[in-house]
């Protein structure tokens, strides 16, 4: 029996690929923590009159920095355990995951001219969404039974930051506590 080469070279490479495997490409699913925030947002009322829409627009990328940060002026109990959470996740570099489902109360978009409308909503222009999100990245309990997000909420003259606090139950992620703080 005779082998031609090209099956030979074939064999050769694919011996010398098993040591190292490559991550397939999958999309990451939104946590349904996201999910259940951003509907609880979508069905207050919008801060300003001239966002129109029924969507909470979510920027497509973490905050930078430290969400403890913004912490002043909160009324929400944070103990140590959530703190020392919220810390963990401002070292974290993973980036926002983008291709998940917020259901039909959120969109992840690129926003135009975000910092103009998050902040200083021209009162001439009319902004088709409920409000403007920028999530910081979420801390978790070492059990992963608790969770605290931060946000900044748009939009605001001087800036606003929203904190939720979650416990995970057998029924799915449960709200206990949520806040949205304005800073003059």
């Amino acid at each position: 029996m005779t082998t031609k080469p090209t099956v030979l070279v074939l064999m050769f490479l694919l011996a010398g690929c098993g040591g190292e495997t490559k991550e397939s490409s999958v999309v990451t699913p939104i946590d349904p923590l996201y999910e259940l925030i951003v509907s609880d947002l979508a069905k207050g009322d919008p801060p300003v009159l001239d966002f129109v829409g029924t969507q909470v627009w979510i920027n497509p990328d973490f905050c930078n920095g430290d969400s403890l940060f913004y912490r002043w002026g909160t009324e929400i109990e944070m103990d140590d355990e959530l703190v020392e959470a919220l810390q963990r996740a401002s070292e974290q570099t993973s980036p926002f995951p983008v291709h998940g489902d917020f259901g039909p109360d959120g969109r992840v978009t690129e926003i135009a001219s975000f910092h103009e409308d998050f902040y200083y909503q021209d009162d001439n222009t009319q902004v088709d969404a409920k409000c403007m999100i920028q999530f910081w990245r979420p801390g978790y309990t070492p059990d992963g039974r608790r969770a605290v997000v931060r946000f900044y909420y748009g939009p605001s003259p001087h800036g606003a930051v929203g904190t939720y606090v979650l416990q995970h139950t057998e029924g799915g992620w449960e709200i206990v506590a949520s806040k949205i703080d304005y800073y003059a």
